[in-house]
């Protein structure tokens, strides 16, 4: 059970760049 609850605070780090960089990408596009 660690190993599991290790690796989903590891994707929950992650998550939170990647909903940064979808915004970023969708002002982009919405920019052009």
């Amino acid at each position: 059970m660690a190993e599991i609850h290790s690796r989903n605070e590891v994707n929950h780090e992650i998550e939170h760049p990647s909903e940064y960089f979808w915004s970023l990408c969708v002002f982009l596009n919405n920019y052009h």
